[in-house]
């Protein structure tokens, strides 16, 4: 993993981390990323096992396939701050939707830097913020 790409993923996990944005952990499991720190991700895997690991893969959903639901919610915030003339305040709550959502904005599936979520691969249906507690 080069330099840049290790930076874009640590910089895409910061605002995720409230969202409990699921990640591929050490020993191949499956964790939510509890924080980031110099270079380091620490997990809280199913187990409330707490580890430390370098660089994750979390599970994210392409942008392509949002539900028609989640795309009118999507219009709704563009029109509510287009109608404002208020940018940095769409841009802000667009970045909560996609982080909220697991959304891929940064192209991450693509550089081989995420893991796609699909129907058959969700550890967002099969765990929830309850598991860890």
């Amino acid at each position: 993993m080069t330099d840049e790409e290790k930076n874009l993923l640590l910089n895409d996990l910061g605002p995720r981390l409230q969202y409990g944005v699921i990640v591929k952990g050490s020993c191949n499991s499956v964790c939510v990323l509890a924080g980031l720190q110099e270079h380091v991700a620490t997990v809280v895997d199913c187990y409330n096992f707490a580890d430390k690991i370098g660089y994750p893969k979390p599970y994210l959903r392409r942008v392509k396939d949002m539900t028609d639901e989640e795309k009118m919610t999507m219009g709704a915030i563009c029109l509510k701050y287009t109608a404002s003339d208020d940018i940095e305040g769409m841009v802000a709550e667009l970045l909560k939707f996609y982080c909220s959502h697991h959304l891929d904005y940064n192209h991450l599936i693509e550089k081989d830097l995420a893991i796609q979520v699909t129907e058959e691969n969700n550890p967002y249906k099969k765990y929830t913020k309850e598991t860890w507690k």
